[in-house]
């Protein structure tokens, strides 16, 4: 038999598989998930959001070790995700938005050792089999359980992820700009237009099913949790988009810009994991708006 991990939680492991298989390598600091509700006050909520980050605290690729030191040099900042929406979340509460919003963060820390999860290893989560396809890859798994266990649990109406997730966003878009991927739409629309009212740096990318068909059919599970050399944060995407409820309006930034230090050009932020929580705090506002301006609309008819 197998020996277990000194962390071994077996409600972690339950409820919040993948998480807890990507942390459990480490003999110092046990993967752990954190989740807070909040609902406004004296307003009834207007829609209910999830905001899910990636929280690795540090990172250093698992077995799939990373060997150049300069980018290893940056991975205290791989928990910039999870940062991000604890501060989208305290901004909403602050503002009492008519949101209600629950949080979900994974903390772990993903090193190589006796315990930790190895490449090509196989886990079944809720209906589908994955297979880890590289152990660097750790950020989408974490959060990935975290999307599994809401779209168990009451699921809302939007769900978010932020995560400083792929090399791939930074050659693609630079270190000073983030992909958003999301249904075209009105939700993309307005999270856009956020954006620019305060001036982050995001770019809405759509969906394809080609990336997706990237991860099925490649290993020995339903879905293989990388999608090759090409197109990496979008086979990302396509990944978390499996694990989130089918019935949420799903959107993923890919703030991996933020890991670089780049602080956006959102006036008076000079904390590098509020990269894209302004805009998105504005783009929400803006959602208030619309459904608010649409329920006017509709009374007056009526």
């Amino acid at each position: 038999m197998a020996p277990k991990s000194p962390h071994t939680n077996e409600s972690l492991r339950n409820h919040f598989h993948l998480t807890y298989e990507v942390g459990k390598g480490s003999q110092i600091q046990p993967p752990c998930v954190t989740i807070l509700e909040w609902t406004p006050k004296n307003v009834t909520p207007l829609f209910t959001l999830d905001l899910v980050g990636k929280g690795v605290c540090f990172d250093t690729g698992g077995h799939n070790l990373k060997t150049d030191a300069s980018s290893a040099k940056a991975m205290y900042g791989d928990k910039g995700g999870a940062i991000a929406q604890a501060q989208l979340f305290e901004l909403i509460a602050q503002a009492n938005l008519p949101i209600k919003v629950r949080f979900g963060a994974g903390w772990v820390v993903n090193v190589p050792g006796g315990f930790a999860t190895m490449q090509s290893d196989i886990f079944q989560v809720g209906e589908i089999t994955i297979e880890d396809g590289n152990t660097d890859a750790e950020g989408r798994l974490v959060m990935g359980s975290i999307l599994n266990y809401f779209a168990q649990h009451d699921p809302a109406n939007i769900t978010t992820t932020m995560a400083t997730l792929t090399g791939a966003a930074l050659i693609g878009f630079g270190d000073y700009m983030a992909p958003m991927y999301a249904k075209t739409g009105p939700l993309a629309k307005v999270l856009q237009e956020g954006m620019q009212v305060a001036e982050d740096p995001v770019w809405h990318m759509p969906r394809t099913k080609a990336a997706l068909k990237k991860l099925q059919g490649v290993g020995d599970a339903d879905l293989y949790s990388v999608g090759g050399s090409y197109g990496g944060s979008m086979t990302a995407d396509a990944f978390l988009s499996q694990l989130a409820a089918k019935t949420t309006q799903f959107v993923h930034f890919d703030i991996a810009c933020a890991d670089t230090g780049t602080l956006g050009f959102t006036p008076g932020v000079t904390n590098m994991d509020m990269f894209a929580v302004r805009g998105a705090f504005e783009g929400l506002k803006l959602h208030i708006q619309q459904i608010m301006d649409t329920t006017a609309r509709s009374s007056s008819y009526n």
